[in-house]
């Protein structure tokens, strides 16, 4: 059904949730019917199924390490996000243990890639009209706060710079209900049309993989995995027969 390590065995035993099999304390048995059938249960080639199931070291997958190790997430959340949710739900396959230094070393060369993508994709139009209202925003504010300080023709200037953007909107309800979203937030919608033109979910998946395998050249990675592995949206089936059983590792 699923690997786990040997805590998590020992909790589920000791809440009379599950019995072990053999003395060995390898393999535990639940003794409820769970929700789902695990990895077991998602129609898997049998390669497939086999590095799910397998046994994985705790270390680097770039160099070996084990000091330090962080989770690195081959396709980046900001392309991850737009993903429809089927793509989303077992993400597991492109977790990977990496340690601080050759996560610092990748994402220095993955943010000048996500940067190019994004000044490829990203239409002109869209950031030259988020320049503008936040521009036109700034304007609204000056306004309100300090125009009795301004010269006549600043005034007008600013007047139709918000214009342009807001209409005949009150100064007031521009300040209060029309606040561009923020930097972050603007950066973070960018990434709707770069997925969006690289093509389906599946595609982007093992275009970010093979960077990873082509840039770190990873010597420790888990058996079995590659970039053209299974993808995010591993379907469940129905009619499987299974024993629930759980096998345990250090």
């Amino acid at each position: 059904m699923c690997l786990c390590n040997k805590t998590r065995a020992a909790s589920l035993v000791r809440r009379n949730k599950a019995h072990y099999l053999d003395d060995s304390q390898t393999v535990i048995q639940l003794n409820y019917t769970p929700k789902g059938l695990g990895k077991y249960g998602r129609g898997l080639k049998q390669d497939v199924f086999e590095f799910f199931t397998q046994e994985r070291q705790n270390i680097c997958v770039v160099c070996g390490s084990q000091e330090l190790l962080t989770k690195h997430h081959v396709v980046p959340y900001c392309f991850l996000k737009y993903f429809p949710v089927k793509y989303k739900e077992h993400i597991d396959y492109d977790i990977l243990p990496v340690c601080a230094t050759c996560h610092d070393q990748y994402e220095l060369v993955a943010t000048l890639l996500k940067e190019s993508l994004r000044k490829q994709h990203v239409p002109p139009s869209s950031l030259s009209d988020r320049v503008a209202e936040g521009r036109a925003y700034c304007a609204a504010i000056s306004l309100a706060n300090h125009s009795r300080y301004m010269p006549a023709d600043r005034i007008q200037e600013l007047k139709s710079r918000i214009a342009h953007v807001y209409g005949d909107k009150s100064l007031e309800d521009i300040i209060t209900n029309h606040r561009p979203e923020s930097r972050w937030c603007v950066k973070s919608q960018d990434w709707k049309y770069v997925v969006e033109a690289m093509g389906n979910p599946g595609d982007i998946s093992k275009y970010w993989r093979q960077h990873f395998l082509d840039v770190m050249k990873p010597r420790f990675l888990p058996r079995l995995w590659s970039a053209e592995g299974p993808l995010c949206d591993i379907s469940c089936i129905q009619n499987n027969e299974h024993n629930h059983e759980i096998r345990s590792f250090n």
